[in-house]
């Protein structure tokens, strides 16, 4: 995936395109994923950090190549879904490294989410009381990308969002195949994603505000209320709809 001038002049968050001939070419192969900035939101730099848009910061909890939907409805994605929370960002910290052997590293970063309230499934908790989205910050490079991870820290989004999310033991469990070599570790029922560009919708005020980088089903949720939402995956959820 090629990221805008405006996006990757600033920071070192674009993913490098790799050749894994492995279940993680979804995530470090060609068209490596990133948040997507098509928003065309430019990031804003205070204090010689880096600030990004509330919707850029959702995004990259996904690690999805291009941030394509994964579902073709909000039916699919409640059914497709380990966990659907409405939660926010509390917390932001370095993650590990993981190479298959010979191969560059992918740098990690740790989301830690507070959930506010649990539509579908029962999310785990880590001992913080959080739930730990792990994501792919930068892949390649000789040490862990601080000034990175900085950036992002400043750029932590104060509101809610809507948040569908699949443990990353699911993730390689649908892509078939073993888990590569030096990813062992990742493949976790306790460690989450979000599900794609459709993963996070924003909650503005009470009402959803999907991101723009997204097409489909989120945009038909623009401006409803998160009350009705709620209700009506509740019942998705209840009824067992696929």
């Amino acid at each position: 995936m090629t990221l805008s001038r405006s996006w990757a002049g600033v920071a070192r968050i674009s993913i490098l395109s790799l050749s894994f001939s492995v279940v993680l070419a979804g995530c470090y192969g060609p068209g490596a994923p990133s948040a997507d900035p098509s928003t065309g939101a430019v990031p804003i730099a205070t204090n010689d950090l880096v600030k990004y848009p509330p919707d850029n910061m959702w995004a990259f909890l996904s690690s999805t190549p291009g941030l394509q939907r994964s579902y073709e409805d909000l039916a699919g994605a409640v059914a497709g879904s380990d966990a659907v929370v409405v939660g926010r960002f509390v917390g932001l910290e370095r993650g590990p490294a993981y190479a298959a052997p010979g191969e560059i590293p992918g740098w990690h970063a740790i989301a830690r989410i507070q959930v506010d309230k649990v539509l579908k499934g029962t999310p785990v908790l880590a001992a913080d009381g959080t739930v730990h989205v792990e994501f792919v910050l930068v892949v390649g490079g000789a040490g862990y990308p601080d000034v990175t991870l900085a950036n992002l820290k400043h750029s932590i989004p104060g509101g809610p969002a809507l948040l569908f999310l699949d443990t990353w033991a699911t993730y390689f469990a649908r892509a078939g195949g073993d888990v590569p070599d030096g990813f062992e570790a990742l493949d976790s029922k306790e460690i989450y994603r979000s599900i794609g560009g459709d993963g996070a919708i924003r909650i503005d005020q009470g009402l959803m505000s999907p991101p723009g980088y997204v097409d489909g089903w989120p945009l038909d949720l623009k401006g409803a209320s998160i009350h009705g939402v709620e209700t009506q995956i509740r019942s998705l959820v209840a009824t067992g709809a696929p």
